[in-house]
């Protein structure tokens, strides 16, 4: 991607959908088992079962508002009991639809919806990787675009600082500073999305009291409970057992969400495509009980 082109999201889908497809086609039985403790109630075949319905259901139709926890629950039934392998063919061929309406409409919930639910399946089983891939550098990025806290804020990644918060307000850091975190932009993808305890946004690397941002630092959840996932391959995510049965409420009147076409980055014309992945919205969701 050219410097200051847009990134082209179909193809940050498509790398992300094949690399998680490799990554979840060489897991056995009991990793496929495995409870995701980020989405509270699924199994890692269950989150590759969300996926594959949410594609199935936008090329459909069958969206005509935000996914609930019904219907999420209802995508995960769909697929109760069918092969993995099956249901990665079935994403698979219905990929390529999804992609050209991706590429139409600036759907970006879709691509942090699949790019966050490969984390969180590495987490879940224990194979850290794609920190530093396309969909989360760039997503970061767009995550924190989209950041509205009430006063200014300073998000310092790798190499680059990010402006955020009203202008011409009061700084509320030492020497009347914008207040600061410096953060990674693997980090930023997760704690925007709701990966993230309150108690572990409160920790992180502040230049003064948080207090003022916290609650609008994401735009689902904060986690219920704290989630720690290591780079080391085979560690287990550090989480409180609580997270298996945990919801991780969503914050509608949070000031740092923008118009919900916005957020959504697609067509009034469209609302399936609107709604197509709200990224984190059933996934940080309790599991309905079926």
């Amino acid at each position: 991607m050219a410097d200051g082109a847009p990134p082209d999201l179909a193809a940050l889908y498509r790398q992300t959908r094949t690399r998680l497809g490799e990554l979840v086609g060489g897991l056995g039985p009991a990793e496929l088992a495995t409870a995701v403790p980020a989405c509270p109630g699924w199994s890692v075949h269950d989150v590759l079962a969300h996926l594959t319905a949410v594609a199935e259901d936008v090329l459909e139709g069958r969206l005509t508002a935000p996914p609930d926890d019904e219907h999420t629950a209802g995508q995960v039934a769909r697929f109760r009991g069918t092969p993995t392998g099956t249901v990665l063919e079935r994403w698979a061929e219905l990929a390529p639809q999804l992609e050209a309406m991706i590429d139409t409409f600036t759907v970006w919930p879709a691509v942090l919806d699949v790019g966050t639910h490969e984390q969180d399946i590495r987490a879940a089983v224990g194979l850290p990787g794609a920190r530093h891939s396309d969909v989360v550098v760039l997503g970061a990025a767009q995550l924190l675009t989209w950041l509205r806290p009430p006063v200014p804020l300073r998000v310092v990644v790798e190499d680059e600082t990010f402006h955020t918060g009203p202008d011409g307000e009061p700084g509320r850091g030492p020497d009347h500073e914008p207040l600061t975190v410096r953060s990674d932009r693997f980090e930023v993808f997760r704690w925007r999305l709701g990966r993230r305890s309150r108690r572990q946004l409160s920790a992180m690397d502040w230049s003064a009291d948080p207090t003022p941002v916290l609650d609008h630092l994401v735009i689902f959840g904060p986690s219920p409970v704290d989630l720690v996932e290591s780079e080391r391959p085979g560690a287990a995510p550090a989480t409180s057992a609580a997270v298996a049965a945990a919801a991780l409420p969503t914050h509608p009147e949070d000031g740092d969400q923008l118009a919900e076409d916005e957020r959504h980055g697609a067509s009034v014309a469209d609302p399936p495509l609107r709604l197509a992945a709200d990224p984190g919205r059933r996934m940080t969701g309790p599991a309905a009980s079926e």
